[in-house]
């Protein structure tokens, strides 16, 4: 049975604070997007975020992040290989890779996923299950599904599985957005996704990689620009 009460009496209820990954963007349970054009880093600036979260560190200037738990599930064309060499690189050049920060082995993922697939939410519910995570990355969003990412009944269906996989938990996830052309100027974040906008107008925040800037969204802040100060030899990006 529902209860009802009053505005005014809902304005004083005691409700638990809400706990935050990183202050003003991610917040647990929540979910942050991170979105940009083919080959423009987006996949790198999902790792680094990844890896300050695990680690407690900060990743935007004048932004702070709690050290959390962190899943990462990495589904892209480009395969277990260049990922691994992707981490490589970060070690080689100074990084640490440590920390509460976990990922699927290679010899037991699948293939062609579709989270629209019960045994595949079920892989992956053992997966979260396992790792014990606070936060649970997807990359890149399209390798998870099936459905016309231009339709927006279909990607209610995709969102509605990513909150009931990661329920109680903070999600990441990373996109692709449309082509765009900076003759026309930088659209809202939200409206840069390439399909249907329907599971980044669910998140609490957006981060859009496009022309040299970070420009981030935010339900809880001001939208701000900040400029990218190009990328390290490993690929990383510096955020000035």
């Amino acid at each position: 049975m529902s209860r009802i009460v009053s505005m005014q009496d809902y304005a004083h209820l005691a409700i638990d604070e809400c706990e935050w990954v990183i202050p003003g963007y991610l917040p647990k349970p929540g979910m942050l997007m991170i979105l940009g054009e083919p080959r423009a880093g987006k996949s790198y600036l999902g790792l680094q975020l990844s890896f300050a979260i695990a680690q407690g560190k900060t990743l935007i200037p004048s932004t702070i992040t709690h050290k959390k738990r962190v899943l990462y599930f990495y589904f892209d064309k480009t395969g277990p290989f260049v990922f691994q060499e992707r981490l490589q690189q970060f070690e080689k050049h100074g990084m640490d890779i440590g920390g509460p920060i976990y990922i699927i082995h290679p010899s037991d993922t699948i293939s062609s996923v579709n989270l629209l697939e019960p045994s595949h939410m079920a892989f992956f519910q053992h997966a979260i299950k396992d790792a014990q995570p606070d936060v649970v990355v997807f990359d890149v969003l399209r390798e998870f599904h099936n459905a016309d990412e231009n339709e927006s009944t279909a990607m209610k269906r995709v969102g509605d599985a990513l909150t009931q996989l990661c329920h109680g938990l903070s999600i990441v996830v990373v996109h692709h957005t449309k082509k765009l052309d900076p003759e026309k100027g930088i659209p809202r974040n939200v409206d840069a996704c390439r399909g249907s906008n329907y599971i980044a107008g669910k998140a609490d925040a957006t981060w859009l990689i496009h022309g040299g800037y970070l420009y981030t969204e935010s339900n809880f802040v001001p939208a701000l620009r900040h400029k990218l100060g190009g990328r390290l030899p490993d690929g990383r990006w510096v955020i000035v």
